[in-house]
């Protein structure tokens, strides 16, 4: 059994490494009537990377059982009971009802929001946006050498070019590994640790002397510097806006949508019920 077993395995690995040749349903496995495919198998892993030689056997193991056990239920008559004919339908409604939600609800309609709305939804909450810790806004480019570094340093200090000018100079660009543009870091955030010193000790609109990291020589352009109690601009907290804004509104379509539904269906209460619950929002619709 356990030759044959191997057997198994080692036909399915040889098909997984087979990936240029045309995909047919390739089954793997079989009980009885029910059959398992290679295709099965790769449509429950990320579709932009093969499986795993370890993936592809322990999901095998896992199907086997879980058929097995199955169809042993099946034949007690265990899926005929009350109780899990109860939980049963329990799962059915609440798959249909996450289907109308994320219809209804969490549809991309939610999530778009003009920079008027972001830019009203900053200025009423200003307050909540003060910083809790040091903040940064710099832009970096890193170097192979010191002298390609210096390079750029000396385009913005000695002829004046700006950040984005100086980069396109063709001496700059000969010796630049990467680039970032005004990002917003905390010190955690901000690798190379390096970097984080030189960005709060030098003047902000200036750039800095090359660094030299184990990646290479960084060049930091400060913009600004914030300390903890500052307002954070709204740029680096924009997301959070979104995430605010996108629950808020899921949250009206929800109760909207169950007031609506109310006028359709007869529905007779005893108690006062209250649809503000906004647990369900907290998390992913696949969650």
């Amino acid at each position: 059994m356990r030759h044959r077993k191997t057997i198994v395995i080692a036909v399915v690995l040889f098909l997984l490494s087979c990936r240029d040749r045309p995909q047919q349903e390739t089954a793997v496995a079989r009980i009885e009537g029910r059959v398992l495919t290679l295709q099965d198998i790769r449509a429950r892993f990320d579709s932009t990377r093969q499986p795993t030689d370890a993936q592809v056997q322990q999901y095998l193991r896992r199907w086997v059982a879980d058929e097995l056990l199955y169809r042993e239920a099946v034949r007690r008559g265990i899926n005929q009971t009350p109780e899990v004919t109860r939980r049963t339908e329990e799962l059915r409604r609440d798959v249909i009802i996450q289907a109308l939600l994320e219809e209804e609800i969490y549809s991309e309609t939610t999530t778009n929001f003009s920079p008027q709305e972001i830019a009203e939804y900053y200025e009423e909450h200003r307050p909540e946006f003060t910083l809790a810790e040091s903040m940064v806004l710099i832009s970096t480019a890193l170097f192979r050498d010191r002298e390609k570094a210096n390079s750029l340093r000396n385009l913005i200090l000695r002829e004046g070019a700006t950040w984005n000018d100086a980069l396109r100079d063709s001496s700059v660009r000969a010796g630049l590994i990467r680039t970032s543009d005004s990002v917003y870091y905390t010190e955690p955030a901000l690798w190379p640790k390096e970097l984080w010193r030189v960005a709060t000790t030098i003047r902000p609109g200036s750039p800095s002397f090359p660094i030299s990291t184990n990646a290479g020589y960084f060049i930091v352009q400060v913009w600004r510097v914030f300390s903890p109690g500052m307002p954070a601009d709204l740029q680096s907290v924009e997301s959070d806006i979104r995430n605010r804004l996108t629950l808020e509104r899921r949250q009206r379509a929800y109760r909207s949508l169950v007031e609506n539904l109310r006028s359709r269906y007869a529905v007779e209460t005893y108690i006062a019920p209250s649809f503000g619950d906004t647990s369900m929002f907290s998390r992913t619709p696949n969650e």
